[in-house]
């Protein structure tokens, strides 16, 4: 995938930052307008989401962010 960098880098913002559903769907959207060609941004933005929802113990680092950092997004993220 073209955006792999891109893709962990803001997953990985999203879970340092704590955010919950809602504020996540305005980053990714924000960002992807700013960041990502328009004819790739919906592809994206699925991607992204993908990437969020499929977190779990065994493979949150690959995002580059701690088990700390991942629990209190969990936390967040699930309430």
């Amino acid at each position: 995938m073209i955006h792999r960098t891109a893709i962990r880098q803001l997953v990985g913002d999203v879970i340092r930052a704590g955010m919950d559903n809602t504020t996540t769907i305005a980053h990714i959207s924000a960002w992807t307008a700013g960041n990502i060609e328009e004819a790739h941004r919906a592809r994206f933005r699925k991607v992204v989401d993908r990437e969020l929802l499929s977190l779990h113990e065994s493979n949150f680092s690959r995002c580059r962010v701690t088990h700390s950092e991942f629990a209190a997004w969990r936390s967040v993220w699930g309430a």
